[in-house]
């Protein structure tokens, strides 16, 4: 009866999407209690999630992630018993606490919870519940029985997690190419140019749009065009820093937001070399093909709003298709 008010308890919390360390921390807590010896955790699995375990009091010995790998997750529902140490050799750290503190020769138990229909395709599991005990201490039925239940408990909150994590990310960046989004670029000039304000540095918005596409698309199709941006977008991202902010604007138009620049001409060598990132042929579906770029600059000092600088680069750009394309121009107020 307890342990069932205890699971009504931790899906209440998953519904009003309690932080997830909260919940596995109530989870864990209420296993321990069930079980009354050795130590529970939670290992959330997919790609994220490495390096975050939820333990219970007292933390088991040394590196949960390892000892768990190296002894071999079981598939979704089943149980292993892991008591030879022997599997552990791999992870030496791991071995040497087991074997020095007050667990001794410890036995494994690895439970792998799965959300039946989520569709995440990551690794066919959200987590694994394990169980510790002090040697030759076997579990019981009424014990699988609980950590059985407490494993879906744990892979229920961690994907209700990764699914809010996955609807954030998808509101703030390009499904397409995985940059920014214009949402989210307009947010980060924002700051930047409270920054820029602050101690008094300059920044740049590069505003690039892919020459011809359109013919691209309508001559090679829309799978080749999809290939092509999102090969020029991984090109623009290894070419700036990790500071910088690269977006996809919309259909071929990407944006570049850089700080801290001394000058403008600072600006204009960054641009020249963003602008040259088609140069080098794309393998487009066994076609090799290189593409120009019309480029167009805006300094911001602080004191102006983002739209007015989006808007300002964007007339740069259309500036430099007007005079040929396959070029950068910096703009300035005789442009309008």
């Amino acid at each position: 009866e307890a342990f069932a008010t205890g699971r009504s308890e931790i899906l209440r919390q998953v519904a009003a999407a309690a932080p997830l360390e909260s919940t596995m921390r109530s989870l864990v807590e209420l296993v321990d209690d069930r079980l009354g010896t050795g130590a529970v955790a939670v290992l959330p699995l997919g790609t994220g999630d490495e390096g975050r375990t939820f333990c219970a009091v007292p933390s088991p010995p040394g590196r949960l992630e390892s000892l768990v790998h190296a002894t071999g997750l079981p598939p979704a529902g089943e149980v292993r018993i892991i008591d030879d140490l022997g599997v552990l050799q791999g992870v030496p750290d791991v071995v040497t606490a087991l074997r020095t503190d007050r667990w001794g020769g410890v036995a494994v138990v690895a439970l792998t919870g799965t959300v039946a229909g989520t569709g995440s395709g990551r690794t066919g599991a959200a987590g694994a519940l394990v169980w510790l005990m002090p040697e030759g201490h076997r579990p019981d039925a009424a014990a699988l029985d609980t950590l059985r239940g407490a494993a879906e408990l744990a892979a229920i909150a961690i994907e209700r997690e990764r699914a809010e994590r996955d609807l954030a990310h998808r509101a703030l960046h390009d499904e397409l190419t995985g940059l920014a989004n214009r949402h989210l670029l307009v947010d980060r000039l924002e700051q930047a140019l409270n920054r820029a304000k602050r101690r008094g540095r300059h920044l740049a918005l590069v505003f690039l749009d892919l020459d011809r596409f359109k013919t691209i698309n309508d001559t090679l199709g829309h799978d080749v065009g999809d290939s092509l941006l999102r090969q020029f977008a991984e090109r623009l991202r290894l070419l700036v820093r990790p500071e910088d902010t690269v977006a996809r604007f919309g259909g071929d138009e990407f944006v570049v937001l850089v700080e801290h620049l001394v000058d403008e001409q600072e600006a204009t060598l960054i641009a020249d070399r963003l602008a040259g990132a088609g140069t080098e042929p794309f393998d487009l579906g066994g076609r090799q093909l290189a593409v120009t770029a019309s480029v167009g600059i805006v300094i911001g000092k602080g004191d102006e709003q983002p739209g007015a600088l989006l808007r300002n680069a964007d007339t740069a750009m259309y500036r430099a298709k007007e005079l040929g394309r396959n070029r950068t121009e910096i703009y300035d107020h005789r442009l309008e």
